[in-house]
């Protein structure tokens, strides 16, 4: 594989134009793209088609996104109903078997949300509009709320973690709980800390997102860098994609993130891939690539 192998791509891009995942793989190949993040919802049928190319040594699968296969019913890790949770710790444990079957060795996780209304959405438009003290007036409030009823969601999302370390232990499999992008879902920036001390495994591990960081960052819930700060240690891998104010997931330079400060705090050891969505083209995909590509020269070498 070329040097560019070490930044791979998310399936996100154009799965949902393709009934075929070698289909769906072959776009991307074409764009010279060699290692692969199978997204999150892929459906079934897809994943067959894509073992003989891993197989033959001509794509790396690096890791598979939470749900995928894709759920019937998805249901959250973090659901305090028993039956629930316990439906949402199977479909997890499918993902980390057919990540065993393509030789992935991380499986991306959302780990779960508190389950209350609240009003981000607003609180951003009114933050991207100028009107800062407004739009974190709805966020503390929405946040106080959340956090007076977290514990049962936040106590089923450590058990349902508890559950899946050894099932991905025996697989090779590392899990990467993810920085979230609404500010319901947990972790929180605290709740990271909260999970990794109760259940201190090695297994697992955090999972950067720059635009879900952009995010939390420009509703004021965290400080710029805080999240690599604290957890970079840990780092399994991140999702790189663009973003401004609130919307994300753009290619990389169409928005306001500082891509040379955050990957020059990303390990040597961790997998990056590229999670950037439609519309953006492939000579997007491709520019991304070069562009996070052009960081990383400049990465300090003790990084």
């Amino acid at each position: 594989m070329n040097n560019s192998s070490h930044i791979a791509i998310s399936t996100a891009w154009n799965t949902a134009r393709h009934t075929s995942g070698s289909q769906a793989i072959g776009e991307l190949c074409n764009l010279g793209f060699e290692s692969f993040e199978l997204a999150a919802g892929t459906d079934k049928s897809m994943l067959p088609s894509i073992v003989p190319m891993v197989e033959s040594g001509e794509i790396e699968v690096v890791s598979l996104h939470n749900p995928c296969p894709a759920a019937r019913e998805q249901t959250p890790l973090s659901a305090p109903d028993k039956y629930r949770r316990e439906a949402a710790v199977m479909q997890a444990a499918e993902t980390i078997k057919w990540a065993e079957r393509f030789g992935a060795r991380l499986v991306v996780l959302h780990a779960g949300l508190v389950e209350i209304n609240f009003e981000q959405k607003t609180a951003g438009r009114l933050i991207g509009a100028g009107f800062r003290a407004e739009g974190e007036a709805i966020v503390k409030e929405d946040m106080a709320r959340r956090n007076r009823v977290r514990e049962p969601f936040l106590k089923s999302t450590i058990e349902s973690l508890g559950e899946l370390i050894p099932i991905a232990s025996a697989a090779g499999v590392r899990l990467g709980l993810e920085t979230r992008y609404y500010y319901t879902e947990i972790p929180s920036l605290e709740e990271f800390q909260i999970i990794f001390d109760e259940l201190d495994s090695p297994v697992l591990g955090y999972w950067h997102d720059t635009g879900h960081e952009h995010v939390q960052e420009t509703l004021g819930l965290a400080e710029k860098g805080e999240y690599l700060r604290r957890y970079s240690g840990r780092m399994a891998g991140i999702h790189v994609h663009d973003a401004v104010n609130s919307s994300d997931h753009r290619a990389v330079g169409r928005g306001e993130i500082e891509f040379d400060r955050i990957m020059h705090s990303v390990p040597k050891e961790a997998r990056i891939v590229l999670e950037v969505h439609a519309p953006a083209s492939g000579a997007d995909l491709v520019k991304s690539r070069e562009r996070i590509e052009a960081a990383l020269k400049n990465r300090p070498p003790d990084a």
